[in-house]
């Protein structure tokens, strides 16, 4: 009885029976009035008809609404479950049981789908990051390129180039160290006083501890305690030191920190550092290159003093500056007279080590105002600051007094001492002046 009752039937069957019961019992109750009340107004049978009948349309309707959603929800199944073994072998008679399994395949679906979008969602965001970060960078070449040609200076650039590497790895602390050419460095931070970073150099040097290493880096991925000095001085968690090259030499190092949990530095944080780093790197050579020309437009090679074209341009500015203030300004000029006949007679390299001798002696022995530098080959010119033509020639005297006491010294001196403005208005004359004197002495 029981596996023969109502609920065990089908939705289909189900539903045929509930139309027959809405139609059959009205009907039937209908002739028991006319067989039993011979009175019934045909009225009333026809109010009852016509109730039966929107009785019916109305039930035919609905569950003609609900057997269609039902084959729709059914082919729907068959797509979403084609193939898959268990449902193949599963009969299911009761389409209410394969109505709500069908729903629960689609609940499972959409989860599914909406975990699948979450995954895409969060890829899409780091691949937006990452697409984001490359811009910036590009965008950094090129106002670096923009900044370069229009001819800020590196020290300027320098500091915008980390300022810009703390804004893409938001990073709490940039530092950037350049090796000095004697020793020391030149440094740039952005998210620090220049204090601790001075307090951070009197303790360690970064290129010592990288040894052979390109970077060093102490995060969630390599718990080291090296630099815990630096992570407490500077307050952070995270460090990163990476090595910055050029021509094949270490010239200084980069330094970013942060202050983050469970932070582990990414493959692109270590190509954004490698990339800044380069160009770093071809900056500071572009600028040593720079200062080499600058030193040669205006330095002699051999002796490292000014060169004739420089010390004039220094003796001019001094007569005019002189001028103003009403001060004289006295002008030495030496030669080696015997120059060529030892040049013959020595060869060229001990010749060169004679003029540097004699230079380096009158450097040292006139006053760091004073300003000295070669002219020609064998002559050596000094611009006295405010000595007039009496007191030139006494330093001009006790000078060559010195040169010719030297050891092994066989250079023969002589001198000629010019002042503006009584021998020349302006540095041109000055030095003509100068020479014509000398040459009249010989």
């Amino acid at each position: 009885m029981k596996g023969n009752s109502l609920v065990k039937l089908g939705l289909k069957k189900r539903l045929w029976i509930a139309f027959s019961f809405a139609t059959f019992f009205p009907l039937s109750l209908l002739l028991y009035y006319l067989i039993n009340f011979k009175t019934l107004s045909w009225f009333a049978v026809g109010v009852t008809a016509f109730i039966i009948f929107l009785g019916w349309w109305f039930v035919f309707n609905v569950f003609s609404s609900i057997l269609r959603i039902q084959n729709k929800s059914f082919k729907t199944l068959e797509y979403i479950k084609e193939g898959e073994r268990y449902f193949k072998e599963i009969e299911i008679e009761d389409e209410v049981q394969k109505l709500d399994m069908v729903f629960n395949i689609l609940s499972s679906k959409v989860k599914e789908s909406v975990e699948e979008l979450r995954k895409v969602s969060f890829k899409t965001e780091e691949l937006n990051r990452a697409i984001a970060q490359k811009v910036n960078i590009f965008s950094t070449i090129l106002q670096v390129h923009s900044l370069f040609s229009q001819g800020s200076s590196v020290q300027s650039i320098l500091q915008f180039l980390i300022e810009r590497l703390r804004e893409i790895l938001a990073s709490k602390t940039v530092m950037l160290f350049l090796k000095k050419k004697n020793q020391g460095y030149n440094y740039f931070c952005c998210g620090i006083s220049a204090s601790l970073v001075e307090e951070v150099l009197k303790r360690d040097d970064f290129l010592s501890s990288l040894k052979e290493e390109k970077y060093e880096v102490v995060d969630k991925n390599h718990p080291k305690e090296k630099f815990a000095f630096h992570k407490e001085i500077l307050n952070i968690k995270n460090i990163l030191i990476y090595s910055i090259t050029s021509s094949q030499r270490n010239i200084g190092v980069i330094v970013v920190g942060n202050s983050l949990d469970d932070f582990a530095f990414s493959e692109e944080d270590f190509e954004t550092i490698k990339l800044f780093a380069h160009q770093i790197g071809i900056l500071w050579e572009h600028s040593l290159l720079s200062q080499k020309i600058e030193d040669m437009e205006i330095y002699d090679s051999l002796t490292g003093v000014y060169n004739e074209k420089f010390l004039l341009e220094r003796l001019e500015e001094e007569i005019k500056r002189a001028a103003v203030y009403q001060r004289p300004c006295g002008f030495i000029l030496f030669r080696i007279d015997n120059y060529f006949s030892l040049q013959n007679e020595l060869g060229l390299v001990k010749i060169e080590k004679v003029l540097k001798r004699t230079v380096n002696e009158i450097k040292g022995n006139i006053r760091s105002i004073d300003i000295i530098g070669r002219i020609g080959e064998e002559k050596i010119g000094v611009i006295l600051i405010e000595k007039n033509k009496r007191q030139s020639k006494e330093v001009a005297s006790q000078l060559k007094e010195k040169l010719e006491s030297l050891p092994d010294f066989n250079c023969k001196i002589s001198f000629a001492v010019a002042e503006s403005p009584l021998d020349g208005e302006n540095a041109s004359q000055l030095f003509r002046q100068a020479n014509s004197y000398l040459d009249s002495s010989s």
